[in-house]
């Protein structure tokens, strides 16, 4: 049984804008670490599904964006277990936060249905587990990000409900990697 990584924008970008791990050495590490990441997406270890990559549409991620195009997941087989997620996971007490005004409130339905990630990447793990897969859906959201005011509740709540496990980048990196990677902190 094989393991996959789904893994959402927000690690993405955190990995790429935080998670500088070479500063000082002309980034030697980094780049290696970035020369690992990038092959576990090229073998399919770590998937980037179609939405995430619609949401990294900035210049700053141009380079990244260009590196993983080539191994984007589509996800449009997946829309119907979206909307089942939807009807699972909607906090209909938070109507209250969009004045009950149904037009809003259908816009960030659609937006949940066409554009952004998270109900995708939780869907996209459910097939990974459906058909004998291991998957991780990678995310830097965590249980205490609250669900207020919010119409679908978040990544890590819908994760422990449907039982898939569900950690940040680091927690993957320094766990599930550790038999391939060497970690070394001196301190002086």
């Amino acid at each position: 049984m094989t393991t996959k990584l789904v893994v959402d924008t927000s690690s993405i970008m955190y990995y790429f804008r935080y998670y500088y791990f070479d500063r000082d050495n002309g980034n030697i590490i980094y780049d290696k670490l970035n020369g690992f990441l990038f092959s576990k997406v090229k073998s399919k270890e770590i998937m980037i599904i179609d939405k995430v990559y619609d949401e990294l549409d900035d210049p700053e991620f141009d380079k990244i964006r260009k590196k993983i195009k080539p191994f984007v997941k589509g996800s449009i087989h997946l829309f119907s277990n979206v909307q089942t997620l939807i009807k699972k996971y909607y906090i209909k007490s938070n109507e209250r936060f969009f004045g009950n005004d149904h037009t809003l409130i259908n816009q960030h339905i659609r937006k949940c249905e066409d554009r952004d990630a998270d109900l995708y990447l939780i869907a996209c793990c459910l097939d990974f587990i459906s058909n004998g897969h291991d998957a991780i859906l990678v995310t830097e959201e965590n249980e205490k990000d609250s669900n207020y005011r919010k119409l679908i509740k978040k990544i890590p709540t819908i994760c422990k409900h449907e039982n898939i496990k569900c950690q940040t980048l680091p927690h993957t990196i320094f766990e599930l990697y550790k038999n391939d990677l060497e970690f070394v902190l001196k301190i002086k």
